[in-house]
Order: structure tokens, then sequence, then C-alpha cells
């Protein structure tokens, strides 16, 4: 689960993505501990992926595939991880029975409903996670383990960041499995903070 907060934005060299002046600094919140499971150091992970339709995710499905390929270059960065990602068929869009179709998670009802079938599922903002009372706040949100995972594109949809979704979607997906938040470990992926030096995985966590 991914909390952020607006800081002093530094992270590689403000990149274009932020249009306010200033920095941003993400914090994850959620359960803290190692990783509770473990799988093969070789794995392929063929993910179903959802949009809603206030949700912007490229053109023939070209956003989704360069968000798996980077979380994939991620996750075979590390010596002894082998995991692949790649899409399930074309994204399709979706909704749930939400008051004027915002597509904004903001409740546990919103989550309870987005994460009810197996998934990735875009939304346009994720303001509930859990039982936090930050408002406005996540980038992602899994349950640990889960069937499915609600992000946001990261950080806006106009000039998309893919190496820092592609780490999203590898911690999204490791709660998904089962994995929890870790605890100072120097640049892992299931840190409670997401960065571009977040790409270390073990290969208990490469499942």
């Amino acid at each position: 689960m991914f909390n952020k907060e607006f800081g002093v934005f530094s992270f590689l060299m403000c990149l274009v993505l932020v249009s306010v002046v200033g920095c941003y600094q993400v914090i994850v919140t959620g359960p803290s501990g190692e990783s509770v499971t473990t799988g093969p150091t070789s794995s392929k992970h063929q993910l179903k992926i959802f949009r809603h339709a206030r949700a912007t995710l490229g053109d023939e499905d070209q956003d989704a595939d360069k968000i798996l390929k980077a979380a994939t270059d991620v996750a075979k960065s590390n010596p002894d991880c082998n995991a692949t990602l790649t899409r399930d068929g074309d994204v399709e869009e979706f909704t749930w029975q939400q008051e004027d179709e915002v597509g904004v998670v903001s409740s546990k009802y919103d989550f309870e409903a987005v994460t009810s079938s197996r998934g990735v599922k875009v939304v346009k903002d994720v303001q509930w996670c859990g039982a936090s009372e930050t408002f406005g706040a996540y980038w992602g949100c899994a349950l640990i383990p889960g069937i499915a995972m609600v992000v946001k594109r990261v950080p806006y949809q106009d000039n998309p960041d893919y190496e820092t979704e592609g780490i999203l979607w590898l911690h999204e997906l490791g709660h998904a499995y089962g994995l929890y938040h870790v605890e100072n470990y120097p640049k892992r992926v299931m840190l409670p903070g997401i960065a571009p030096e977040h790409k270390k995985l073990t290969k208990s966590e490469c499942g």
C-alpha cells in the first residue's frame, strides 16, 4: 500500500512528471515485517488488467505493456530473480456501483468492490487503503494476500514514469502474493516507500 505526501521534490530531477513547483515524496504505510512467502526464482505472471473509464491507460494497451516490461526489468536486475510479468489479453474497461462513477477508491466499500475479482485494477485515484484516515494519499493498495490490486497512474497521467510504475506494480503484486513490508533493508522493492532505486528482491520474494 502506498501513502504519498508532498514535500520537496528532488527525485530524478523532478521527473518532468510533476506539474507543481516543489518536490514529491512517497511514503508507504502498511504492515511491517519480513516477507512471509517464498517462490521459485524463475516464474511467469500473466496479469489480467482492467481500467476504469476515468483512468488513462494508453491506446492499444501500450502503457500496460510498458509498465509490465519495466516491472520485469526491475525483477530481472536481481541475480536470483527471473520473473516475467506479461499481460493476459487486452486491457478491459471496468466499473463498480458508485455514485457519479468517478473511478476513485475512497472507502472500504469501493476497495472491496474493486478487489472482489481477480486482476490489476487501474483507477483514477486511490484515497482509501485499510483503516487509514489519510485522504487522497495512495498510489496503490492490495490485500495481503489477495486476488487483485488497485493502482493509479504515477504520478500524473500525462507524463507517466514507467519505471516507477513498474516498481509500484511489483510492490502491490508482492502484497497480493502475501509479502509484507520490510524495514531497514536498503533499496528493496518491499520497503515501506517507493523510489527509483528500490529495485532489490530477495530469492524468497521472487516467485
